[in-house]
């Protein structure tokens, strides 16, 4: 146990130290305030989702980044610091190491339109639509089934997947929803505020009809990050399988992935719609 103990420390402080030489490279050597926290304010929990939670880690990060911190005043201080900046505008112009402009993170130094960058790796160095891998275009064989093309955005009173146990927010959006176009709901015999079902290939989840005329036809736009009961309203959190499961991500295949970043086709992929419960 202890061998296996001091494995996982000395992977876990490799990967640490390879995050903080990734984020000095990303920032030009040393992470600017700004970047780390939008408004200014840095605290203790920034740090250590960013570095971990190994103090020795942490401090030697934060002397190393952040030139007029230091991580005994953010702990006094574990509610924020407040660091005056200044605005900095066409940093790209500012001078390098080498005396030129800082430029941009490309190999020329320049926005590049063209990647030789990717046409080393094999793929087109120039912008271009190609279709996503799971749509009723790419996938005929699956077409029939599944007309309709799925997406997914942020909901704008929650955190990604976090907060719908808080009562103040859920009240505004109590359930999940998936918006569609009126004309593809009366198709479906669907109602504004029904509970439906969205099906994919991959599985199944339930939302509430929310009627969208801007939408396309064809587009289906489901809420992702169901999963916490609201207590205080009586409002019920979601399985992950099953059922009663509102997962989003259960929807999507994890093998339909862009070849260039890797990304699952969380807003590109096929689904037909059915009013009631799975």
């Amino acid at each position: 146990m202890r061998a296996r103990a001091v494995a996982a420390q000395a992977t876990r402080e490799r990967i640490l130290a390879a995050a903080v030489a990734l984020l000095k490279s990303r920032f030009r050597s040393e992470i600017r305030l700004e970047d780390i926290a939008e408004g200014a304010q840095v605290t203790v929990q920034t740090i250590i989702n960013v570095f971990g939670g190994r103090s020795g880690v942490v401090d030697e990060a934060l002397a190393s980044l952040l030139r007029d911190l230091r991580a005994q005043r953010l702990r006094a201080e574990p509610g924020g610091v407040r660091v005056p900046i200044e605005p900095q505008f066409k940093r790209y112009t500012a001078p390098g190491p080498d005396g030129r402009s800082t430029g941009f993170a490309t190999p020329s130094r320049r926005v590049e339109i063209y990647s030789a960058q990717l046409g080393a790796l094999g793929q087109s160095p120039l912008p271009d639509y190609v279709e996503p891998a799971g749509s009723p275009v790419s996938r005929p064989d699956l077409g029939a089934r599944f007309p309709l093309r799925l997406t997914s955005a942020k909901v704008v009173q929650f955190c990604h997947s976090q907060h719908r146990n808080l009562g103040r927010l859920r009240r505004h959006s109590p359930d999940p929803l998936a918006e569609i176009h009126p004309d593809a709901a009366k198709a479906r015999g669907i109602a504004d505020d029904d509970w439906l079902v969205i099906e994919t290939p991959h599985g199944t989840m339930r939302a509430r009809a929310a009627l969208n005329g801007s939408l396309d036809p064809e587009v289906v736009s489901a809420q992702f990050g169901w999963w916490q009961p609201c207590e205080p309203l009586g409002l019920p959190g979601y399985d992950a399988v099953g059922a009663g499961a509102a997962n989003y991500n259960a929807l999507i295949d994890p093998e339909a992935v862009d070849p260039i970043s890797g990304t699952v086709a969380l807003r590109s992929y096929l689904c037909e719609v059915r009013r009631g419960d799975p």
